[in-house]
Formats: structure tokens, C-alpha cells, sequence
């Protein structure tokens, strides 16, 4: 039903403007009596301003007016006033204002206005945030009908249009109406900041919103769609540009499907209707083309414009999380530098819509777990962005670190970039990757210290650090306590990085670990660049040290050649338990064996190699040159012990050392040696002839016999002495015929009278054989020596004696 307005007149009244009739019952809005008054200011008499038609909100009412001058007043600028009324919250529903217009003016006076004077200004009403001041003409109660036809509920209540000849004290935007409308005499007075003028000649290009105010669109069907499912529809006629972009956008989309204009239209209708249930048709439409466009790399800024799109103004579940996430994992890595900053920037907590945040940390929790993805992730850790946005992850694989790690090893980053890792690792526990970022950014004597103090768990980052320090820095490592356990890997380095070797310092412990270990698995057992000689004297100082088991057989064979011919080998003895200087004398007496000549510096303070030196020489068959080179050291022997080992020589390579140990058992003044090698050397018993120049050379120390027997033997004496002879006798024969005397000297023809009944054996025989010398036996000894060697026929010592008494005879 139509609802039909409340009509109040206006005009002169006991000489001033007041209400003159109103046909309903509550009262006017108070402010309408000035309104309906005649505008203030001056135009020429001539001018013709009216009829003046007004509208607009009026209290709770809403007023269409028509002012004229009031010629029956009875002064001069009078004016009347016809005023229609409706409820304010009524007038949504007066669809056509015409007919109301042509009940205030004549229909005679009223022509349409011009397209171009129309348009300019709708495109005013709709582009410009300017107040706008129009000239007055006949045309203009019918152009206020022409736009009133397109306007919404909220827009004709708001709509409002003033008659005025000069401009308002206070220009405000908030505060003005529609628009006002100026004779053409004063219009001038309007050129003011933000106000916009228009004429009958002015002329502009029209936005889709314009056309579709005034009417000139055919059929805009989405722009009304747009109108009918916008949600903030104010009185602003201003929405309408911002519908009219709205559906260009669309437009353009349908007619070029690609994935900017898709998000272009989605963002201006979001814009326009923001409500989930509005426009729900064209949202879907546009969010299905966007799942479906969202495919490679050069998508990317488009995607990020979509980061503040909100999710509440879609339907439930449309937005692309899952597209978007695909996208990530598939095109994240092939992003620019700057791309990707963006990316993780808007992925963090309130810098960007919650859905889109999230779908992209869930496509960057699916890249980060695919093990070819390692060298991207460990590059985009160095990004503070993404260390952020990596924290969100719900869970990475537990290989990761181990994965990031490999890839850095034939990376090359930044020192910004080294650094970010390196307090990102600490954060994360990653003391591998740690290890590498520090390496990589720190001086080599300075890696190991960042290393051990960054984390609890640090020591899984040392082996990285073991392997690629320079040879000086690593074994530098040794000196600090907790590096310890990392022994061995110094060890296997150094088979493969012998120089290694070169810097350690057995002296320190742990060094001397390092190099036990390496010998342990195959290692080298010198530096190669340390002389050999310096390297065991340091060695052999340090053998209280804890000893590997096995690697002391080798230090053993190796330092005992060395030992021979130190003077401080006593100082090695006092180091090693009993074993270990068994283990010593032994290799140490093989080294003997085969070079005797290399021992020297024996004394009585090692008795485990003066011990290991006899158990040798108690051997069969003892080399000349062995017995010389221990007897010759400054110990003492058993002159027993020493005749039996030199008897025991090899004979046929003695006649080089003869001499030699001659010369030692004279400087040691070994009588009994002496002696018992002239009775093994000389005469019928001889049967070591070889020692004959041993004999020769320490002949000083042979007993007054034994010279006289050696001067004759040697020929230094052409006739021993009588009394040297019957001796020699008389020791034979007590000891082969001690009990006998009385019977071979009967036997041999002497008289039993001039025996000794008293005394030795040997005094006894003495006796005999000087008796028998002086002629109690008619030949001698002769006779004596004849039943002698008839009754012992095989005594070489009795045909050595009757030799000699033969040949003195």
C-alpha cells in the first residue's frame, strides 16, 4: 500500500514566517519552520530562484518542500511554503517521487534535466568525498525524482537537498546535505576547499555505479545483486562506487579467469558484503576458481594477497587451506629470496589471517619433513621469520637435524646467516648443525669453547669439529679434560692424517692416549716429521703413564735399541712394574744378540736386564762378540760364571775376539779366567786352543806355574825349571793315583824307606818325585812316569809330563 504524505503550508503570519496549517496531530519537527523559510543571502532581483524544492530528514519525519516567494504578504520577502511528510522509517517504501514533486510545482515549470548534467553529478554523489554545490535550474525537481528511483532504504532516508544562495559559516561534510543547489548569480561565491561545482556544462566519464543511479544501465543485474546482499548499506551513496568496482571485478574475472582477477573480485565482494551468507553463490564461485588456479611459482604474490582475507566472510570450510598447503609444499622452494621472507613474515602470529597462517605452516610442515627438502629448510633457518614460523610446526621428523646437517656440509651461507643458525641450533638442541655453523663462522681456536658451551647436550657436535680442525687446533683439543671421550676419533683421523701426529706431546696424558690408540688400530708409531731419537727420548720419560695392553710389546721393541746406549736407562726401570721390565730386558737382549756392540751403560742397578743378559749367555754356543759386549760393562761377575760362558763360545768365529777378551779379563783382573783358559789351552790337554790369544794377552795373571808351562809353550823358555816339573808331577798323580804312591813305587823299583809317611797326597808325591829325581829310582822320573802310564795308558796329562822329563833327559 502506498503511503500517502502529511501536508503543512508555511507562510506569512502576523509579519513573520510561521506555520499556517498541518493536517495531522503530533507536532512538527521544530527546525522545519527554518527551513522552510527563505534561503539567506542575496541574489538580483531579477533572478528567478524558485520554485525552491527541498528534502531531506526532518526529526523523526522525512520532508519533501517547495519555497516561493509569498506576493500577497503584506511585506516585501515574504515566502510560502508547501511541506509533504511521511515517518522517516516510512519513506524507504515511496518508491517514485514524482507525482509528489508535481503536487509542490507546476507541472509547466519542470523540464528533465540533461543526460550530462545528470550524470556529472550522480558521479559527484558517488566518486567524491567533496560537498556539492549545484546550479539551480528548471531541471532540478525532476533530476531529484531521477536519482530518488535508485536509491535504497538507508540512502532516501539520508537523502537530502538545500536551496541556498551563499554558503554556510561552517562547511561541514558530516553536517551537509545531499547536495545544495545555487542560483547561477551567486554560484561563484562557492568556489571553496572541498566543495565541487557543477553546471549545465560540465561533463565527466561515468563509473558503473553512476549509470546505474541514473538508470542508464541496461539491466545491470550484478550490481544489484551486489546492492541487494551488501550488508553495509548506509545512507552513503558513496557504497555504490565501491558495489560498482565490486562488480567490474567479477565481470572481469568471468571474462578472464586467471587467478589475480579471482582474487581481486573476492576481495572487493568481501568488501561489500562481509557477512558469510551474503553473496554466497558468487563466493563459492570465485573461491572454487581460485582452488583450481592455485598450481606454480609464479602464483605466489597473489596467493600472499590473500593473507588478510578473512575467513568469516566466506562461507564455513570455502577458503583454499588445503590448496594453499599443497601449494607451499610444492612451489615454497622455488620462491626469490624476498618472496619467501614475505611469506614467513605473514605466516606468523597476527600478521596475517588465521586461516591462511596456518595452511601455510601446514605446507611448510610437509616440506620440512621430505628429506630432499634439507637444503632449503637449512637456508631459510637463517631467516628469523621462519625460525618463528618453524617453532609452530606441529612435528618435524626426527632425522632432521641429521639431514639439515649433511646438506650444510656443502653449503656456503653468509656470516648473518651462520649466526642466525648458530643461536637457532641452541635453541633447537642441534648441537651437530651448531657445530658446523661455529666452525664455519669463528676462529679455529675458538670453535671447540662456543661449541662446548652452547648446549647440554654439545659433545654430539664434536666429532664434525674433530674432523675439520686444522692438525695443531685438534690435537689442542686433547687439553681439556672433557675431550676425553672423543680420543678415539682423533685416533682414526690420524690414520688417515698421519701429520696429525706431528703436533701431540706424549708427556701430556691424554695425548699419550690419543697416540697409544692410533698405534692400537694401525697407526704410524713415529711422527713423520719429529726426529725418531727426540720423539723416544720424550717417550720413554712418560712410561708411568696408563699403558694400552697390547701397546707396550710395541713401545718395548721399539724403544729397546734406544735404550742400549742411553745413560739415562735407569730412569725407564724405575717407571715399569715387573712384567713391563721383563717384557723390556727381553727385547732389549735380542737387540744384544744381534748388534752386541749397540749395549752400553750396564750397572748393577738393572738387574732385569743383567738377568735377561745371563739366561742368554747360559746358552749353548754364545757369539764371541756378545760375551765381550757384556763382559766388557761395569758390573761385576763370578769369576766361575765368566770362564764357564766364555768356554761356551762359538770356537769358530773366536780368533777375531781372542785378543779382545784377553784384554777385558786382564783390565778386570779375572786370575781364575786367566788360569783356567791356559789349562784349556795349552799342553797335551788342551782343547780350546782359540783362547790361546786370549791366554797371550792376560798372561800376566797366570800363576807362577802356569807362566812357567806358558813360557815354555810359547817359546819365551827353552827349559822349564826341575822344580816346575816335579810340581806338575805331583799334582797329577794325587789326583789320579792319590792312594798308590806306595805301590808304584815299589813297582818302579824304589825302597819303601824313603817315602813320606806324612802330609798331603800331594806333599807325598812331591816328596816321592823329588827322590826320585835325586837318584832313588835308577832313571827317575822316567821310572815313576813308566808304571804310571802302564797303569793309566789313556792320561794325556802323564804323556805330557814324560815328554817333557824325556826331552830334559
Amino acid at each position: 500500500m502506498m503511503t500517502k504524505p502529511l501536508k503543512a503550508i508555511y507562510g506569512c503570519k502576523n509579519n513573520s514566517h510561521d506555520l499556517l496549517f498541518w493536517e495531522g496531530d503530533s507536532p512538527l519537527p521544530p527546525e522545519l519552520l527554518g527551513l522552510t523559510d527563505k534561503p539567506g543571502g542575496y541574489v538580483t532581483p531579477k533572478e528567478k530562484w524558485w520554485p525552491a524544492i527541498n528534502c531531506g530528514p526532518v526529526g523523526n519525519r522525512w520532508a519533501l518542500w517547495s519555497i516561493e516567494p509569498d506576493l500577497d504578504a503584506p511585506r516585501s520577502g515574504m515566502v510560502k511554503s508547501t511541506v509533504l511528510l511521511w515517518e522517516l522509517d516510512k519513506i524507504p517504501q515511496v518508491h517514485c517521487l514524482e507525482e509528489y514533486i508535481y503536487q509542490l510545482v507546476n507541472h509547466e515549470e519542470c523540464k528533465p534535466p540533461y543526460s550530462s548534467f545528470l550524470q556529472s553529478v550522480a558521479n559527484e554523489l558517488i566518486c567524491s568525498d567533496n560537498i556539492l554545490a549545484i546550479e539551480a535550474d528548471e531541471t532540478l525537481p525532476l533530476l531529484i525524482a531521477h536519482l530518488w528511483g535508485k536509491l535504497w532504504g538507508e540512502a532516501r532516508k539520508e537523502f537530502s537537498v538545500r536551496s541556498a544562495f551563499t554558503p554556510p559559516q561552517s562547511l561541514v561534510r558530516a553536517k551537509s546535505p545531499t547536495f545544495y543547489y545555487v542560483p547561477a548569480s551567486v554560484l561563484n561565491q562557492w568556489y571553496l576547499p572541498n566543495v565541487s561545482l557543477i553546471n549545465s556544462t560540465t561533463t565527466t566519464e561515468s563509473a558503473r555505479a553512476t549509470n546505474y543511479l541514473i538508470s542508464r544501465a541496461e539491466n545491470d543485474s550484478m550490481l544489484h545483486q551486489l546492492l541487494l546482499n551488501c550488508c553495509e548499506l548506509t545512507g552513503d551513496l558513496k557504497v555504490l562506487n565501491k558495489l560498482g568496482r565490486a562488480a567490474d571485478n567479477i565481470d572481469q574475472f568471468r571474462e578472464n579467469s586467471t587467478l589475480t582477477n579471482a582474487i581481486v573480485a573476492l576481495r572487493a565482494l568481501i568488501a561489500c558484503s562481509p557477512a558469510p551468507d551474503k553473496a554466497k553463490e558468487i563466493k563459492n564461485e570465485l573461491l572454487s576458481s581460485i582452488k583450481m588456479l592455485m598450481v606454480s611459482k609464479c602464483d605466489a604474490s597473489d596467493i600472499l594477497t590473500m593473507c588478510n582475507l578473512s575467513s568469516d566472510a566466506v562461507p564455513k570450510e570455502a577458503m583454499p587451506e588445503v590448496e594453499l598447503s599443497t601449494w607451499v609444499e610444492h612451489n615454497l622452494a622455488t620462491l626469490s629470496h624476498e618472496d619467501l621472507n614475505k611469506y614467513f613474515e605473514r605466516a606468523l602470529p597476527d600478521k596475517s589471517m588465521q586461516w591462511w597462517s596456518q595452511s601455510v605452516v601446514n605446507g611448510i610442515g610437509t616440506l620440512v619433513n621430505k628429506p630432499e627438502a634439507s637444503g632449503h629448510i637449512l637456508f631459510w633457518l637463517s631467516m628469523p621469520h621462519f625460525q618463528k614460523t618453524f617453532s609452530r610446526l606441529s612435528s618435524v621428523r626426527q632425522d632432521l637435524e641429521q639431514s639439515l646437517f649433511e646438506s650444510a656440509i656443502t653449503s656456503d651461507m653468509t656470516a648473518d646467516s651462520l649466526m642466525a643458525l648458530e643461536q637457532f641450533s641452541i635453541s633447537q638442541g642441534w648441537a651437530q648443525l651448531h657445530a658446523w655453523a661455529v666452525f664455519n663462522l669463528y676462529d679455529e681456536e675458538l670453535v671447540y669453547k662456543k661449541q662446548r658451551n652452547s648446549m647440554p647436550n654439545w659433545t654430539e657436535g664434536v666429532p664434525f669439529i674433530v674432523q675439520r680442525l686444522p692438525h695443531r687446533h685438534a690435537i689442542n683439543l686433547l687439553r681439556d679434560s672433557a675431550f676425553a671421550p672423543f680420543i678415539d676419533l682423533l685416533a682414526e683421523r690420524s690414520l688417515k692424517e698421519p701429520t696429525l701426529l706431528n703436533y701431540i706431546d706424549v708427556a701430556e696424558e691424554n695425548a699419550f692416549q690419543m697416540w697409544q690408540k692410533q698405534l692400537d688400530i694401525g697407526g704410524a708409531f713415529y711422527p713423520p716429521n719429529i726426529e725418531k731419537e727426540t720423539f723416544l727420548a720424550k717417550l720413554c720419560d712418560n712410561l708411568k703413564t696408563n699403558i694400552l695392553p697390547r701397546i707396550f710389546e710395541r713401545i718395548s721393541k721399539e724403544i729397546s735399541e734406544y735404550l742400549l746406549s742411553s745413560p739415562d736407562r735407569g730412569k725407564v726401570w724405575s717407571q715399569l712394574d715387573n712384567t713391563r721390565s721383563h717384557i723390556l730386558a727381553k727385547d732389549m737382549t735380542k737387540k744384544v744378540v744381534v748388534t752386541p756392540q749397540a749395549l752400553h751403560h750396564l750397572s748393577d742397578a738393572e738387574p732385569y736386564l743383567i738377568n735377561e743378559l745371563k739366561a742368554q749367555m747360559t746358552g749353548n754356543h754364545i757369539e764371541p762378540a756378545f760375551i765381550l759386549s757384556y763382559l766388557s760393562q761395569s758390573i761385576s761377575h763370578r769369576e766361575d760364571d765368566v770362564l764357564n760362558w766364555v768356554k761356551k763360545a762359538h770356537s769358530y768365529n773366536f780368533h777375531s775376539h781372542a785378543r779382545m777378551l784377553g784384554n777385558i779379563i786382564l783390565e778386570k783382573r779375572w786370575n781364575r779366567v786367566a788360569n783356567g783358559l791356559y789349562q784349556s789351552s795349552y799342553g797335551w790337554l788342551a782343547d780350546t786352543s782359540y783362547f790361546k790369544p786370549t791366554v797371550e794377552a792376560c798372561s800376566e795373571l797366570l800363576s807362577s806355574s802356569n807362566k812357567f808351562w806358558f813360557s815354555f809353550y810359547t817359546g819365551t823358555s827353552t827349559q822349564p825349571h826341575q822344580n816346575e816339573i816335579i810340581k806338575k808331577f805331583s799334582e797329577v798323580c794325587a789326583d789320579l793315583a792319590y792312594d798308590r804312591l806306595d805301590y808304584i813305587w815299589r813297582k818302579a823299583g824304589g825302597n819303601p824307606s824313603r817315602l813320606k809317611s806324612s802330609g798331603t797326597e800331594s806333599d807325598k808325591w812331591f816328596h816321592a818325585a823329588s827322590e826320585a829325581d835325586k837318584g832313588a829310582l835308577n832313571r827317575g822320573l822316567i821310572d815313576l812316569l813308566d808304571v804310571l802310564i802302564e797303569e793309566y795308558p789313556h792320561n794325556n796329562q802323564l804323556r805330557e809330563i814324560n815328554y817333557l822329563v824325556s826331552n830334559r833327559y
